[in-house]
């Protein structure tokens, strides 16, 4: 199901469906992704990701 994002708190759709309604269901905010990236502050590790592969 769609959710709020437990971090940055926009409406989420990571393992959902686009068109799914948005319930903050307790398994679904804690399994969020969204912000999977939070811990790296000047991203760094992302330059080195190749979108090819």
């Amino acid at each position: 199901m769609a959710h709020s994002c437990p971090e940055c708190g926009q409406v989420c759709y990571c393992g959902s469906d686009i068109d799914d309604c948005l319930f903050d269901f307790d398994e679904d905010v804690e399994a969020c992704t969204h912000c999977l990236g939070r811990e790296y502050e000047d991203h760094e590790d992302w330059e080195d990701f190749d979108e090819e592969e």
